[in-house]
Formats: C-alpha cells, structure tokens, sequence
C-alpha cells in the first residue's frame, strides 16, 4: 500500500479460494496489495483451493516475481472449495523453504473464504495439526452471517484470527486491515488508517 511502513520477516502464504462460486479476481488483488505494502524482508507464497489445490506462488519475497504470479484469473481452480488439501500444501512449502540467512522465520497462513469449506471436518484437523506445529491462520471472511461456521473449524481465539468482509468486492480495498494483523509494526497516513477504520466500523455494523 503506497504511503504505508510494514516492518516484519514473517512467511506468509496465502490461500484464495478458487471455488467456482468465489471472485478469484478481488482476491488476487488483495494479495498484491497487501505483497505491495509489506516489508521487503517479508516472503510469500500463494495457494488456490476449489476441487484441487493449486501452487500459485512458491516462498519468494521476489516481488515482480509475485505479481506476475498472482495475476492469471486462469489459475482459477474451480469445484468445490477444498480447504484441507491446500492447508497441507502450504505447510509443505513452508518446511521445504531454505534461505540461508540464519534465522527463523514465522509462518502465517492467509484463508480467504466465505466460511463453509466443502470439507468442514477435515479441514478442522488440519487447522488443529497447523496450530500444534506453531503455524498461524488469519481468515478473512466474506459474509459475516458465517462467523459461527468459521469458529467451529477455526477453533480457539478465534476472533484474534478473524477479519470480516461483507463481500468479495471490497477486497482490493483492504490489504491495510490485513498488513495490521500481518506486520511486526506498520506506520501510515493518518487518511489511510481512518479509511480503514471505516472500513471495519461498516463490517461491524452490518455483522450486528
């Protein structure tokens, strides 16, 4: 996000969901939105669920590399959103990730969904064998009436790990939201901050 400071050297792999009935193209935005504000020492990959998973983007904090990566509305996987399988995935591209700079970087899983994934129970297993391996989700929702679904799979403490949407529309407008919950600190105009405030004040409003 132009204008923003992130600092943070956290992995962060996303998991757009690529079911026929999601809008693959606001979540592709997001994710370069949010890749655009983060810090350079940040690395990302990026995952699409529907009837498969599909790797996007290996772990890479090459940027151009990213964009391009993440702006093919053909990558759309389609069927039925299978979380679990990606979930998988994603922490196989974590552990197979080598840098050579010495040190530990944090993982965080980003699942945009809209909170009822085809595969309900498997995917709770797998939230539950992430979380014992230290790995951390963020999901951000579309649709708030699905809240009680997302925590029965999401599990404890769930609204620390949740950020709300009403609709798959207002994505490309909110990677500040996701770079507050995503960086070790993150500096921006005041205009941006009281946009995204709004932003969040609408989605509260709207869940109640």
């Amino acid at each position: 996000v132009n204008g923003s400071t992130c600092t943070g050297t956290e992995d962060v792999i996303f998991l757009l969901d690529g079911s026929a009935a999601a809008d693959f193209s606001s979540q592709l935005a997001l994710a370069r939105g949010i890749i655009n504000g983060s810090s350079p020492d940040m690395h990302f990959a990026a995952i699409a669920y529907g009837s498969q998973p599909k790797v996007l983007a290996s772990l890479t904090n090459k940027r151009d590399r990213l964009f391009a990566s993440l702006s093919k509305l053909e990558d759309q996987p389609g069927g039925d959103p299978k979380l679990a399988p990606s979930l998988v995935l994603a922490s196989k591209l974590v552990e197979a990730t080598g840098y050579g700079d010495g040190r530990i970087h944090d993982s965080r899983l980003v699942v945009l969904s809209d909170g009822a994934p085809s595969d309900i129970l498997a995917t709770s297993q797998e939230v539950k064998e992430l979380r014992s391996e230290g790995r951390s989700l963020l999901v951000g929702l579309v649709g708030a009436s699905m809240k009680d679904t997302v925590c029965s799979w999401l599990g404890k403490s769930c609204d620390e790990h949740l950020e709300v949407m009403n609709k798959w529309e207002e994505l490309p407008q909110l990677p500040l939201r996701f770079l507050a919950a995503l960086c070790s600190s993150l500096a921006a105009p005041a205009p941006m901050l009281q946009a995204a405030a709004e932003a969040a004040a609408t989605t509260t409003a709207a869940a109640a």
